[in-house]
């Protein structure tokens, strides 16, 4: 008994060794997977949802933030790598990461931009600013963006005028444009009106008015000495509708027309000098609000200098061409009125010893024909 007990203790014993001596069955680490991308320009990262990966699983890989596929790439932006055994399988091996690099900013015209060149990785920024008389029109700061782009959109430098100071005692009624020859209203509170247009030195001209408080606080005397306190009161005066739209110069280099003046509904027509080009609105409406319509003062400019030069050149070109015709037609009339000499007389040709000979004759002789001279 004792006997059979000691096999089966040898049995187990042996089966434990042999256990022992196979090799065990090596999982996939996920140290394994990142320490894979010495092969590769850059680092991966990934969202690894464990340690440890089993023979058969996958798990996803993808360039590290600030980190993108080469241009020689074209598979899916996240790849699996599957475990067999003790060793990953990856999808696409030839996946190379590079890091994240904008292309220099655009310049600006009428401006700079700081830093103007150099390396633009993810997050870096660039400021843009204007030159003294432009106004920047879009985003003063550009970032880097993860996809090495640029945000926002190339910005602009345009001249305009200031935004307006806020009127005491009143409001200014603008559509916000802020361009040569855009007109702002100011409306005082106690119905006072005025216009300010936008002139080409980048100013509001003519100044602003000065509002009066409408709010005036007054001190009502008491009717008997026994009453020593005082009443303030508070008096509104509430501005009458507009009668009219504020008056408007004439462009310069142009003229304004209208029939009704400056009142309201009338209409007010611009036209520009010869040799001038009338830019903007050529009429404007007074609305009932004493506002014109649109709030835009149109401006006469005079045609590009290339316009003026390739004009004269024309000019001079065709000048020239009726000069040759005229010569040419004045010299071919002349030739023809000519008279002929008084001793001219014309030669008239006598026929020659040889004229009679044939052909046949000419080539037994074996000679050229001789020409007859006059």
């Amino acid at each position: 008994m004792e006997s059979r007990g000691w096999h089966v203790t040898l049995l187990q014993i042996m089966l434990l060794l042999v256990l022992l001596a196979l090799p065990a069955a090596a999982d996939c680490t996920w140290d394994s997977l990142t320490d894979y991308t010495f092969n590769y320009e850059g680092a991966y990262s990934s969202q690894a949802y464990k340690a440890s990966f089993k023979d058969g699983e996958k798990a996803p890989y993808k360039c590290q933030d600030g980190y993108l596929p080469s241009s020689q790439y074209s598979g899916p932006r996240i790849l699996n790598a599957t475990c067999r055994g003790d060793h990953w399988e990856w999808d696409a091996r030839n996946l190379q990461c590079r890091q994240v690099v904008c292309p220099q900013p655009t310049p600006i015209a009428d401006g700079k931009v700081d830093p103007p060149q150099g390396i633009f990785r993810e997050d870096a920024t660039v400021q843009y600013t204007c030159n003294q008389g432009f106004t920047l029109n879009g985003d003063a700061t550009r970032r880097c963006q993860n996809n090495a782009t640029w945000s926002g959109n190339d910005p602009t430098c345009e001249q305009r005028c200031p935004e307006p100071k806020p009127l005491p005692h009143g409001e200014i009624k603008t559509n916000r444009i802020y361009e040569i020859g855009a007109i702002i209203i100011y409306v005082c509170d106690d119905g006072q009106r005025s216009s300010a247009t936008c002139g080409e030195d980048l100013k509001w001209r003519p100044e602003p008015p000065s509002c009066t408080d409408t709010k005036r606080q007054t001190v009502a005397l008491p009717p008997s000495p026994p009453l020593p306190t005082t009443t303030t009161t508070t008096t509104t005066t509430t501005p009458l509708p507009p009668t009219q739209c504020s008056p408007l110069p004439s462009p310069t280099y142009g003229k304004l027309f209208s029939k009704d003046g400056f009142r309201i509904n009338a209409s007010v027509f611009f036209t520009c000098d010869e040799g001038y080009a009338l830019h903007g609105p050529a009429k404007l409406v007074c609305q009932t609000t004493g506002i014109w319509d649109p709030a835009m003062m149109p401006t006469c400019t005079a045609p590009p200098p290339w316009i003026i030069i390739l004009s004269v050149c024309l000019a001079v070109l065709a000048s020239l061409v009726l000069c040759c015709l005229g010569f040419f037609y004045f010299m071919r009339r002349r030739r023809r009125s000519t008279p002929p000499p008084r001793n001219y007389r014309r030669q008239i040709r006598k026929p020659g010893p040889y004229d009679a000979i044939s052909n046949d004759e000419v080539a037994r002789l074996g000679k050229p024909l001789p020409v007859t001279s006059l």
